[in-house]
């Protein structure tokens, strides 16, 4: 996993939601399309906060 540095409080929720996203799919609770889909996303969102400083 790439390090980031963290930004904001939305960031870091984020953050959480990418770990969890992942932990999801490893233990198969969610396919692989849904985990690349939200993990996508959520990337998308980091990046726009990471902008915003």
């Amino acid at each position: 996993m790439k390090e980031r540095q963290i930004t904001s409080p939305k960031q870091v929720k984020l953050e959480i939601e990418l770990i969890l996203n992942k932990k999801l799919f490893q233990s198969k609770v969610i396919n692989r399309e849904t985990y690349e889909d939200v993990q996508d996303e959520l990337l998308r969102e980091i990046n726009k906060e990471m902008e915003k400083v």
